[in-house]
């Protein structure tokens, strides 16, 4: 009998939801609460894994909460390549932005396994697919806020290495 995989995201993902949250002037816990999350459990635990279920569900309450439904494009602002652990680590440890887009498209399930990343490449430009899995609950804003951290660690990293 086939086991059902455990979709999950890392723990760091909702602290930096809550530290926009708190610069915003909402106050986390309330939504975190409705979503049968607690603060200092992933606080204390960065590198633990959050369930989907619960996830999508915060991302909803915040959602409502901020009335904003941009509000996860300033999510970036407050990830650090750190959140990322080992991949983060990877990623600023890489000669090229290439190499660093191939390392997050092959070791992303550190970060979600909710998704399939991809990476699209052109003469000219270098593109990124997510495909959420089938019968998954991801929120729409786990997306922008997921590119929008891409944006800003992609600056951060082009000040450190070669474009290509």
């Amino acid at each position: 009998m086939a086991s059902t995989p455990n979709y999950s995201t890392l723990a760091a993902w909702p602290l930096a939801i809550c530290r926009t949250l708190n610069s915003e002037n909402i106050d986390p816990d309330p939504l975190l609460s409705e979503a049968g999350l607690n603060y200092s459990e992933f606080e204390t635990n960065p590198d633990g894994r959050i369930p989907i279920e619960k996830m999508t569900q915060f991302w909803q309450e915040v959602e409502t909460s901020s009335k904003n439904p941009a509000f996860a494009l300033k999510v970036g602002k407050f990830v650090q390549p750190m959140h990322f652990r080992a991949l983060g680590l990877l990623m600023i440890t890489s000669k090229n932005m290439f190499e660093a887009m191939e390392s997050l498209e092959k070791y992303h399930a550190l970060v979600s396994n909710t998704v399939d990343i991809r990476i699209i490449q052109k003469v000219d430009r270098i593109g990124f697919v997510i495909d959420p899995l089938p019968g998954v609950p991801i929120h729409p804003m786990s997306i922008d806020a997921f590119f929008a951290t891409l944006l800003i660690l992609s600056q951060q990293l082009t000040d450190q290495l070669d474009l290509l």
